[in-house]
């Protein structure tokens, strides 16, 4: 993974581009579990125009002159029927690529690109000092909870802590 990662919101093009990249490294069993998400976004990129409130946004590096689409996950702003503004992060769905060979550092980049860039939404476009990170199973529960000790620590003006499936990031001021 190169070191410079990047938080966008998908449109149709990008998504294309995605799942075109992403049928290179599938085979047929790793195919069929993608499917859903893959449709899943496919529909969401596809909104002409996008939903202001919720879209479908990719982690994306560059190696040497290639684009690489490292992950994919949908992005929603406000609960409905309620007051509480929070940008809310679920359907993290990585790269097939990760599914045979993922290392520590793969797995940091990954997380600080959907942490900080939930957080860079919630400071402009979807205004929020709520930020909720889905966490999929006990595992991602667990290695989230060693993340929000440190990044409590070292992230002025946030306090990260685990409620429920959920990491909560939120703005102090």
């Amino acid at each position: 993974m190169a070191n410079k990662i990047e938080f966008i919101r998908a449109d149709v093009k990008l998504f294309k581009a995605l799942v075109k990249q992403w049928n290179g490294i599938f085979d047929e069993p790793l195919k069929q579990h993608y499917e859903p998400w893959l449709d899943y976004g496919r529909q969401i990129a596809s909104e002409d125009p996008p939903h202001r409130r919720y879209g479908i946004y990719v982690l994306q590096s560059t190696k040497g002159k290639s684009t690489v689409y490292e992950a994919f996950c949908h992005v929603n702003h406000k609960l409905p029927r309620t007051s509480a503004s929070e940008v809310r992060v679920v359907w993290n769905t990585v790269s097939p690529s990760y599914e045979t060979k993922f290392t520590d550092e793969q797995l940091a980049q990954l997380t600080a690109g959907f942490i900080f860039g939930a957080i860079q939404l919630s400071e402009t476009e979807m205004p929020a000092r709520l930020v909720k990170l889905y966490l999929n199973n006990g595992v991602d529960k667990q290695y989230a909870a060693g993340l929000a000790a440190g990044l409590n620590k070292t992230l002025p003006g946030h306090t990260l802590e685990i409620k429920g499936n959920w990491l909560h990031i939120e703005r102090d001021n």
